[in-house]
């Protein structure tokens, strides 16, 4: 329910994960008058050489000619902005390249760059320098508009099954490229080029989520 994401995200404070992130987000544009929708999405940064379910999500917006795909529910290496459904054009969102491709939706890199209609993008991070430029295919995008419940079951597989999180995560991005991340009792750090990795007993738990996160409780 909406206000139950409200009390969690935004009085609480305690994150979440893709469908309530981009779940509350989607129902904040509608809000604002944004022509903005649900649509499932796949990762594809996995080890298994075969498709998985598409447990994740993004939003779709519509304004007048320009149709964008935006994501605040995974974080990492997804574009930290918003970016324009246009098929083979390299987009930069904040000094980093990305494109979309009109090609395939299964999880092993090779397979997804055979082109198959399948009515999925896939989101493409370039990185490196042009020497040694790499492609690293992050997720498929469905381009299909919803609204939160129809992507129930997709949510319940992701909290609930093989893939759900199994141990303490909270991570919060930074200017430039850095970041915070707690997972379980590894703490790691990273401002402009340097990262720092740390151990944290289980009682200073609560003091490293005040103080990186916000998080009071």
């Amino acid at each position: 329910f909406p206000e139950n994401l409200m009390e969690k995200v935004l009085v609480k404070r305690r994150g979440g994960f893709c469908f309530e992130l981009n779940g509350l987000f989607c129902m904040f544009l509608r809000t604002l008058g944004f022509d903005a929708w649900m649509c499932p999405s796949r990762q594809l940064r996995h080890g298994e050489s075969y498709s998985v379910p598409a447990t994740h999500c993004g939003i779709l917006v519509n304004l007048e000619n320009t149709r964008l795909f935006c994501d605040v529910g995974y974080g990492g290496p997804n574009p930290r902005g918003s970016i324009k459904l246009e098929k083979n054009t390299i987009q930069t969102v904040e000094s980093e390249n990305f494109y979309l491709k009109d090609y395939g939706t299964f999880g092993n890199q090779k397979d997804i760059f055979n082109k198959m209609p399948s009515g999925w993008l896939t989101l493409v991070r370039i990185s490196g320098n042009e020497a040694q430029k790499r492609e690293i295919p992050l997720i498929t995008i469905g381009l299909i508009q919803c609204i939160l419940p129809d992507l129930y079951g997709n949510s319940k597989v992701r909290s609930t099954g093989d893939t759900a999180y199994c141990e303490r995560h909270a991570s919060i991005k930074l200017p430039e490229g850095g970041f915070y991340d707690l997972t379980g009792n590894r703490l790691k750090i990273k401002m402009q080029r340097n990262i720092e990795v740390f151990s944290v007993a289980e009682n200073d738990v609560p003091a490293i989520l005040q103080k990186y996160f916000k998080i009071y409780e």
